[in-house]
């Protein structure tokens, strides 16, 4: 059982901006109608926008058969089945420019409104009887069904999409430059965005692309949200390596980030020499358990150079006052001496040397919110998910809860024993008490918050338990697999 000392915590509420477009003159609701009218006809339309990848009718096998009314030998009925996730959409080129609600159909178009004589661009558009076409085949045509809807009318349902179909939107609304329509997800939708972060290491690829392209006004609380509950997502495999530097940078500049501070050089260190031009970077590719010791061993001076220019801004922000003075020297200090900072070797051992005359030091980092913790049944990750759990519960009038907690044992069975009277000689009349149960056999792990203290039964009588005064709307219970 652990101790959780609090403070105070508050959570500002953003209003949302109603869309621009609901109250419009100029432009029809979008609804099923005109939505069926425009990837049908032209109708004073013109530009066609294909969607998705059609396979050519002479690329498909009819399924040879004796039975001569067999669908399947007919290509034409094939092409319908194989070509379900192509479509085209005819579409009116004022309201794609409209207030230029996507930078890459303006580019696009105003190309063709600028030379008619053009016939391709490198947005793949060709111009047919003045009607410009223009291909996506990247693009999943259901996907740009609610883009285009969107578009026309601000609108956007999808509360009926997976988080998968979310993050498919988002990228596609991120391919199209459509910064309205990009930032509004991460608003309306970021529960199930971050969800499928969670199932995919390849979408986390394309998700540090769409917040830093789409300069996203949310990507702080993102970054922290990211850090606190994905850390081992984020790092997870390979996929980091690719990570555009602001990423790493603002991942390494989270309070909020769940690792041991050693693990996140180690990381930093592997992203700046398979970013750099240095030949062992191949050999990330190879092991993601590969050592730091291992990958530099046959270093240069020439590849210690490389490699300091690469991370010379990111080196600043890791917490090294927070790594335990030997393994400092043995994994830090001693190896990559020539691209520290000067003096760093030697404030570090005079820190950890007289730690009381550094404490109030503004130069030196603090330490990440990700904290040790005397438990043999968790470790410092779920500790942050159970802090996190605690700060999301309403307990309306009893308690308000802050950042910071600090986390102190108070029992444990296997050292304490396991009888009841025990328990409640040590924990009797202290509030704010987290149980943690291993189930035996099993790698299941149980528990609950208490925000009041514990009494027994026996102390205070059954008849004068307030048992109306402990009713709080929390679902506090937590499970571990």
């Amino acid at each position: 059982m652990f101790k959780c000392i609090y403070k105070l915590y508050i959570i500002f509420k953003r209003k949302r901006k109603k869309s621009t477009y609901k109250n419009s003159k100029e432009i029809r609701m979008f609804d099923k109608n005109l939505l069926n009218s425009i990837s049908s006809t032209q109708d004073s339309c013109n530009i066609i926008i294909k969607v998705g990848k059609k396979l050519p009718v002479e690329e498909l096998t009819p399924i040879k058969n004796s039975n001569n009314n067999n669908p399947f030998r007919d290509k034409e009925f094939l092409s319908e089945i194989y070509n379900q996730n192509y479509k085209e959409f005819h579409v009116h080129s004022s309201i794609l420019l409209k207030d230029i609600k996507s930078k890459y159909f303006y580019n696009a178009l105003s190309n063709f409104t600028n030379n008619n004589d053009l016939k391709s661009t490198e947005k793949c558009m060709i111009k047919e009887n003045q009607i410009i076409v223009l291909e996506l085949p990247d693009i999943n045509p259901t996907i740009f069904e609610v883009i285009l809807e969107f578009v026309y009318n601000g609108n956007l349902d999808i509360n009926n999409f997976t988080a998968q179909e979310i993050v498919s939107l988002l990228f596609a609304s991120s391919y199209l430059d459509l910064k309205n329509l990009t930032s509004r997800l991460f608003t309306t939708h970021f529960t199930k965005i971050i969800h499928a972060l969670n199932t995919s290491y390849s979408t986390i690829n394309h998700f540090d692309e769409t917040i830093y392209s789409q300069k996203i006004d949310q990507r702080r609380y993102i970054i922290n949200h990211l850090c606190l509950e994905y850390s081992s997502v984020i790092f997870g495999s390979n996929y980091y390596l690719s990570f555009y530097k602001n990423f790493i940078h603002d991942i390494l500049l989270s309070d909020d980030l769940i690792m041991n501070e050693l693990e996140v050089w180690t990381k930093l260190i592997k992203w700046g020499i398979f970013n750099s031009d240095i030949s062992q970077k191949f050999s990330l590719l190879s092991s993601s358990n590969i050592t730091l010791n291992e990958l530099i061993k046959d270093f240069s001076g020439k590849d210690f150079t490389k490699l300091g220019e690469k991370i010379k801004d990111l080196i600043p922000l890791i917490r090294f006052y927070q790594i335990e003075l030997d393994d400092y020297f043995k994994e830090i200090g001693y190896p990559f001496k020539s691209i520290l900072p000067e003096g760093l070797n030697k404030g570090i051992f005079k820190y950890n040397m007289k730690k009381e005359i550094f404490s109030n030091n503004n130069n030196i980092l603090p330490p990440r919110k990700y904290q040790k913790i005397d438990s043999t049944i968790i470790v410092g990750e779920q500790t942050a998910l159970l802090a996190k759990w605690i700060k999301e519960c309403n307990f309306g009038e009893y308690l308000k809860v802050e950042d910071d907690f600090d986390f102190k044992l108070l029992f444990r069975g296997s050292k304490n024993g396991f009888d009841i009277g025990t328990f409640h000689k040590k924990c009797d009349g202290i509030d704010n008490t987290i149980v943690i149960i291993k189930i035996k056999d099993s790698d299941e792990i149980i528990g609950g918050y208490n925000p009041f203290s514990w009494q027994s039964l026996f102390n205070i009588g059954l008849q004068s338990f307030p048992y109306e005064n402990y009713n709080v709307p929390c679902s506090s219970v937590f499970f571990f697999l």
